[in-house]
């Protein structure tokens, strides 16, 4: 009888331990899962920061050249040039984000 609950009690602080593990191996997935949503957000943000900023500039210079005279877009070229210059000079770096592994380990 002693025998048979040694055994019950050793196998109850088995399941115990057990349990605890993979509480903590869900912890650590959650953690990890909450960081790479976390980032994938940041990215996202930037990259639609980026297409509004983009749209912006298309929709001005679009306007400029469909409401000004000749005249006015060559009076405006050096100022519509510099406007499209910022775009071209920027990193495509900032418009190339880096992949989130979708493994968890």
């Amino acid at each position: 009888e002693r025998n048979v609950e040694s055994v019950r009690s050793a196998k109850d602080e088995r399941v115990r331990e057990i349990r605890n593990a993979v509480e903590l191996m869900i912890s650590r997935l959650d953690s990890a899962l909450k960081a790479k949503l976390l980032t994938l957000m940041g990215q996202k943000n930037s990259l639609t920061q980026e297409t509004e900023q983009l749209e912006h500039l298309l929709q001005e210079v679009e306007h400029q050249l469909h409401s000004s005279t000749r005249s006015e877009l060559i009076a405006k070229s050096g100022e519509l040039s510099k406007m499209i210059h910022q775009v071209r000079k920027k990193p495509m770096a900032s418009f190339v984000t880096a992949p989130v592994p979708a493994d968890f380990h």
